[in-house]
């Protein structure tokens, strides 16, 4: 099919299948109101799918107040979306037929937009019309233009040839629209089997295979907002909970590549492949997001998805999975699919060298491979020599292992080289890449022309600031006034931000801040390892150059100053400038805002992140968090247990650190606690502490790139807000407590404790917040602690106190609603005290260690003192050993491990050899 005409040309039919959605008609129907151009032509048909609620007396009485406008209302029984969606397309007479979803609202320019366009000349060899999809966050009423197809509106409204450029996809049927006269030639519908997502995929694969250069108009006016819901009950936020996303829609995949390859000569086309890529890398990509929904897919669900994406793959060429580029995707995701799927190049053809250890005079070399392990020997020097450290880290996915990542690391002041199975394998130095299979017109040119050459004739370019280009692209449609208030705004940024390291480069701040450790607790808040640390080297080590970073409005901050401590504030102008000449931060939080504070944009590349990172940890590691920290910049982490450090450096474990960026130490605040705890004073046989840890879904995002994060108005009406309150307002605890002359204090997490500010707890519950109390004297003077997954569990173990675990909802909070994955510790074989599920076990468990004076079990007293080595006093000693050893040079002799040759040719990697 090449131009189209019809007698209804440039008239529009939009379906909205309604079901459950009265809360958000009012404001979809609003944005119709709203649209700034004529909506003559433009056919509105609500479908009501048998909705429960008064969706649909809310539609007919909006049509009755608009009788100038084309819309109508169809009813009929719930079916489905696919099948609303169908009774909608039966009753179209457009042109052009579209499928908004009423939850969702239009920009006031949308309809106008393509409405302008379908009646233009240019849609005439048009066979998609795409609009622009901006997400609307509920929480907190914002818009986000972060979808990941918005590169496709960055020069404007344009058609595309896919034919030309199969990265331009479209998926979505929301903001597209589609011949109706096709649709019908060909009997193209939505099939009901697709679900719970992806039916709009399946049918504009099928709609697109129709053409044989299938062209798509990008209207980057036309914005759709998408609304994401606060209580995360749409469609979209639900889906990975169905095991449909991991059987049905995989099966969509298929149908659509099968359909084609028919359809074009037996392969199926580039754009198509990325169509499907672009859903498959999704799943991949939300197994590696913190937190994740699919952390508790079932086995027998992913054995199944595994199967059918295995067949989707035969049908995508291995080019297009080294060549795909609609959005950015981890190597590990790549080679994954390449590797593992496709069978394609499964032992290593190259050793990426892609980190320096300059302090210790060490480079990172690794590689992925599939089945077993290669035969491995390096050599330096001429010397054959075993790695100093390695690591072997299984990359699985669903819980099945595709493939392996092989690390060492060798002494970098010499010449090295690696063989693998008997070959000698390439080096690389950079990050890990793969082989370009497709190269466009503009990097062959930019790496073979000369920069003279290729610069000649061209207008010089106007300065403007950095990360201003982006924007600028995307503000286009606003208009020069809004474009104007950024470039304002972000010139500011920039000039302050110049400002910045011309006084940080001064000699004044170069001397001031020379080889200095900045330690951070939270920007909010101190009383964690990080403040231990520091007293300790203040105290130990005047010869360090130690600073403490501390909001200025912190509640610790006067105590800090009047204690003598070193204070810079926060996000200040000084604080940056230390950033830009220290040697180490040390802290023991891992949020962004820690481990990223100055953003590259701003201040270049080559300034930001070039200090040495420590992660002292605010909790002892017992579940797998690998998925959220494996991405963070550490260079050493401390670790209090040897089953923690087992379970982070282990060949079978998730973490990319090995011993290279472990350490065994102890806690720098359990020296304190243990004094406290053996004091005179350090015991109050009378008090119990509630201290539940946090959930991710109660509290919102973090506030203005700190700690701190907006709250939930329905907080003490949620389920964990009334599992606890039936624990702690107990009578039969109260009675309990009076009979044995107990006190109950309730200490939330510090990430939920403003809620406090509206507790309906009773009187006779003492209440404490973090910032407001030394939580370590409350830990020492308690007889016992009742929490669910806290990490103040193991504080309460190394003082050797009771513990009682209340885990109402363990099915959810290991499903990828939290942070945390199951690990190798469990709480019931390897925790501190009974593990209770409902409020009244925890109650009576409670009940019996009041009726043992606060004496643990046995087995639980047995676990405590068995799971510290270090109960001496001499955390922080070590601590400071650890981070100072990376920047000292290993001698000689311990980098170079030298080996006897002929030890590498028994078919064994060197590093199994030094094991025996």
């Amino acid at each position: 099919m090449g131009t189209f005409a019809s007698g209804s040309r440039g008239t529009i039919t939009a379906v909205m299948p309604t079901y459950g959605v009265a809360e958000y008609l009012p404001e979809f129907l609003a944005s119709i109101d709203r649209q700034s151009g004529d909506l003559t032509g433009v056919e509105f048909v609500f479908v009501d799918d048998g909705s429960p609620d008064d969706s649909a007396e809310i539609i007919t009485d909006w049509i009755a107040q608009h009788p100038a406008l084309d819309a109508r209302l169809v009813r009929k029984e719930n079916g489905g979306l696919s099948s609303a969606r169908n009774a909608g397309l039966d009753v179209a007479t457009g042109e052009w037929v579209t499928f908004p979803d009423p939850d969702d609202f239009f920009s006031p320019g949308y309809w106008a937009a393509m409405t302008t366009f379908v009646r233009s000349p240019k849609a005439d060899k048009v066979h998609i019309v795409a609009g622009r999809f901006i997400y609307f966050n509920e929480d907190t009423a914002t818009e986000s233009d972060t979808h990941p197809l918005r590169f496709r509106f960055d020069e404007g409204t344009r058609v595309i040839d896919l034919g030309r450029h199969p990265y331009f996809i479209h998926v979505a049927a929301n903001t597209g629209l589609f011949r109706r006269e096709v649709m019908q030639q060909y009997d193209l519908r939505y099939d009901g089997r697709i679900q719970p997502v992806w039916e709009d995929g399946h049918l504009t694969a099928r709609y697109l295979s129709k053409f044989e250069r299938p062209r798509i108009a990008m209207i980057a006016e036309a914005q759709y907002f998408y609304r994401r819901r606060s209580d995360g009950s749409s469609l979209m936020d639900g889906q990975w909970r169905n095991p449909g996303k991991f059987l049905s829609v995989p099966r969509g995949w298929l149908d659509a590549l099968r359909i084609a390859a028919a359809e074009h000569d037996g392969s199926a086309p580039p754009w198509i492949q990325n169509m499907v890529l672009y859903d498959i890398m999704g799943y991949f990509k939300q197994e590696r997001r913190s937190p994740s929904p699919t952390a508790a897919v079932p086995r027998d669900v992913s054995d199944g998805f595994f199967e059918l994406l295995a067949e989707c793959l035969e049908h995508i060429d291995v080019d297009a999975v080294d060549a795909y580029r609609v959005t950015r995707i981890d190597v590990e995701i790549r080679n994954a699919l390449r590797m593992y799927f496709k069978k394609c190049d499964p032992r290593p053809t190259t050793v990426f060298i892609d980190r320096m250890d300059s302090g210790r005079g060490l480079v990172r070399l690794h590689w992925f491979y599939t089945g077993d392990a290669p035969v491995e020997e390096f050599r330096a020097r001429g010397f054959t020599v075993a790695p100093v450290f390695a690591k072997t880290r299984p990359c699985s996915f669903y819980g099945r292992t595709l493939l392996t990542e092989r690390v060492v690391w060798l002494p970098s002041d010499g010449s090295l080289s690696v063989t693998l199975d008997g070959t000698r394998v390439p080096l690389r130095v950079g990050p890990v890449e793969t082989r370009a299979m497709l190269v466009g017109p503009t990097a062959i040119r930019a790496g073979l022309v000369p920069d003279l050459d290729r610069d000649r004739d061209r207008p010089e370019p106007k300065p403007r600031p950095a990360g201003l280009r982006p924007a600028l692209g995307r503000l286009k449609r606003d208009g020069l006034e809004r474009i104007r208030d950024l470039r304002d705004e972000e010139q500011r940024e920039q000039r302050r931000a110049d400002n910045t390291v011309r006084l940080a480069d001064t000699p004044y701040f170069r001397r001031k801040f020379a080889g200095a450790w900045l330690l951070i607790d939270r920007d909010s808040q101190a009383k964690d390892n990080a403040e231990h640390l520091y007293r300790w080297l203040r105290d130990n080590r005047p010869d360090v150059n130690a600073w403490f970073v501390l909001a200025r409005e912190s509640n610790d901050w006067d105590r800090l100053a009047k204690d003598g401590f070193r204070l810079l504030a926060h996000k200040s102008r000084e604080h940056e400038i230390a950033l830009l000449n220290c040697e180490h931060v040390v802290s023991s939080q891992i949020d962004g805002y820690i481990t990223s504070p100055l953003p590259a944009r701003l201040f270049g590349k080559d300034r930001v992140n070039t200090w040495h990172y420590t992660f002292l940890q605010h909790g002892v590691t017992k579940d797998d968090l690998s998925i959220w920290i494996n991405p963070k910049p550490i260079e050493l982490m401390i670790t209090a247990t040897p089953a923690e450090r087992d379970a982070i450096v282990a060949d079978t474990s998730p973490y990319i650190w090995g011993d290279h960026e472990v350490a065994l130490t102890g806690f720098p605040r359990h020296d304190r606690l243990h004094r406290l705890a053996t004091g005179e004073d350090g015991r109050d046989p009378k008090l119990i502490l509630v201290m539940p840890t946090w959930r991710r879904g109660l509290v919102l995002d973090q506030v203005a790139g700190g700690n701190d994060r907006a709250l939930r108005a329905d907080f003490w009406s949620s389920e964990y807000a009334r599992q606890w309150r039936t624990v702690i307002e107990s009578q039969e605890l109260h009675r309990l407590a009076d009979e044995h002359g107990y006190r109950i204090a309730f200490v939330p997490h510090p990430n939920m404790q403003t809620y406090l500010d509206s507790s309906p707890l009773p009187d006779w519950v003492q209440v404490y917040r973090f910032r407001d109390v030394d939580i370590q004297q409350l830990l020492a003077r308690s007889a016992a602690l009742v929490t669910d997954y806290s990490s103040m569990g193991f504080e309460m173990a190394y003082i050797e106190r009771p513990v009682v675990y209340f885990q109402f909802d363990q099915e959810d909070f290991f499903d990828g609603g939290h942070a945390y994955r199951r690990g190798t510790w469990r709480y019931e074989t390897d925790g501190f005290g009974p593990v209770t599920t409902q409020a009244d076990e925890a109650v009576a468990a409670v009940a019996a260690v009041m009726r043992r004076d606060g004496a643990a079990e046995p087995v639980y007293a047995e676990r405590m003192r068995d799971t510290f080595p270090f109960r001496d006093g001499r955390c922080s000693q070590r601590t400071y050993d650890a981070i100072a050893a990376i920047t000292k040079r290993m001698p000689y002799d311990e980098r170079y491990l030298k080996l006897d040759p002929k030890s590498v040719l028994d078919g064994r990697p060197v590093a199994e050899e030094l094991q025996h």
